[in-house]
């Protein structure tokens, strides 16, 4: 999880003065086939939950990106990261959330096990992941100024 991580301490609209942050950890594996990471997803949710917690983040992605079909999938731990990952990646290109029918959460809102989420072809933190989270965070305060 460490190796290529970042944390990030995102304006939800920098436009705007004191606008509320979100604090948003992303890690990113290279791979040549998945399941040289999802076989370890148990030893990976521990690993991402315990720096959620350590570090006060509101959301944390462990993004695997296959080097060879320049695709990625997200290992998404709760609601809330589902949400992000939702809105950020899955509806800009138009594909639907993951059915919940069969999955469980615990009163904080994790999954009984997490998910892994296919996001297509984005494979770049610097030109898409946080882009995309970026124009999101900008609607979401868009929405709460035409509420007030």
């Amino acid at each position: 999880v460490q190796k290529d991580y970042k944390r990030y301490d995102l304006s939800y609209d920098s436009s705007v003065p004191d606008s509320p942050r979100v604090r948003l950890g992303i890690s990113i594996a290279q791979v040549a086939d998945f399941d040289d990471i999802w076989s370890r997803k148990v030893g990976l949710t521990k690993q991402l939950l315990r720096e959620k917690k350590d570090h006060n983040l509101d959301f944390i992605l462990l993004i695997g990106t296959d080097i060879l079909e320049l695709k990625s999938q997200v290992l998404v731990l709760g609601q809330a990261e589902l949400q992000l990952v939702e809105a950020s990646f899955l509806r800009p290109q138009g594909v639907a959330g993951p059915s919940l029918d069969s999955v469980r959460t615990d009163d904080a809102g994790y999954f009984n096990s997490a998910l892994v989420v296919s996001i297509g072809n984005l494979v770049s933190r610097k030109q898409q992941f946080i882009p995309l989270i970026s124009q999101y965070l900008k609607s979401l305060s868009r929405k709460f100024a035409d509420l007030n």
